[in-house]
């Protein structure tokens, strides 16, 4: 086991608490860096959403489009075609 669902499941209970506005602001801006692997990607959007207070977080569709909008133009068309 290299920690990694460890350390995501940590950083998600724990941390700082933020305005709903400022996370809505984040997740609707989120990039994947270029240097950043799926799994911290994946993390991190998780991260984000999670934080989001329920009335204020956006339903699974609209995370999904913040989500593939995370993606250079390429990689993002190809999420967009799949089924997901």
């Amino acid at each position: 086991m290299d920690g990694k669902p460890l350390k995501c499941s940590f950083q998600l209970n724990g941390g700082d608490k933020l305005d709903s506005k400022f996370l809505l602001a984040e997740l609707t801006s989120i990039e994947k860096k270029e240097n950043e692997t799926m799994a911290e990607f994946n993390c991190r959007f998780v991260k984000i959403l999670s934080r989001i207070p329920r009335g204020v977080r956006p339903g699974n569709g609209t995370a999904l489009v913040f989500y593939i909008n995370a993606f250079d133009e390429s990689f993002g068309f190809l999420l967009r075609d799949k089924d997901l």
